[in-house]
């Protein structure tokens, strides 16, 4: 399975501003550092930083690996590696790691979604070892939707109804 997402072709005010940025990150270098040199660093900078969102992104789920490619950049994960698929609105992240840590933004291989996202996590479903745990994160408030649950926060009094201090 195949398919192509271009973040900037979605939000062309934001492509417009990045590359005012990038133009003023030239500017600034040459007129701060009196040298053109700098101002191809301050754009190179800039765009670098970008390229995510300014070059499309093409995905590939295949009988291996998921894989993501923008433009030279290469991110895959093997199937057989993945433990954790966590599914927001517009997108899944393939984990390789079972529970959330502090390396979990640097792990695994994002699938932004384009389309159906059914047909899409029907595939990653279809494909990933049968011990990956998924969590659903998105949020849905239509017909039939269940009320918040309470007594999620941390800073709340312990169900005995005592204020969890040691004072009596």
């Amino acid at each position: 399975m195949r398919w192509q997402v271009h973040l900037a072709a979605r939000q062309p005010g934001k492509a417009s501003v990045v590359v005012a940025c990038a133009l003023g990150a030239g500017a600034a270098g040459l007129l701060l550092m009196g040298h053109p040199v700098f101002a191809v660093v301050g754009v190179a900078v800039v765009l670098g930083t970008t390229l995510e969102f300014l070059l499309p992104l093409r995905y590939e789920l295949n009988d291996d690996e998921a894989r993501v490619t923008c433009g030279v950049s290469v991110t895959a994960v093997r199937w057989e590696a993945v433990k954790r698929i966590e599914v927001d609105a517009d997108r899944a992240k393939l984990s390789p790691l079972a529970e959330d840590t502090r390396l979990s933004p640097f792990r695994g291989v994002t699938l932004r979604f384009e389309g159906d996202p059914e047909v899409i996590l029907a595939e990653v479903r279809r494909r990933a070892p049968s011990d990956a745990r998924f969590v659903d994160r998105r949020v849905d408030r239509g017909r039939g939707a269940e009320p918040d649950r309470e007594g999620v926060c941390g800073d709340q009094a312990p169900e005995d109804g005592s204020a969890g201090g040691d004072v009596p």
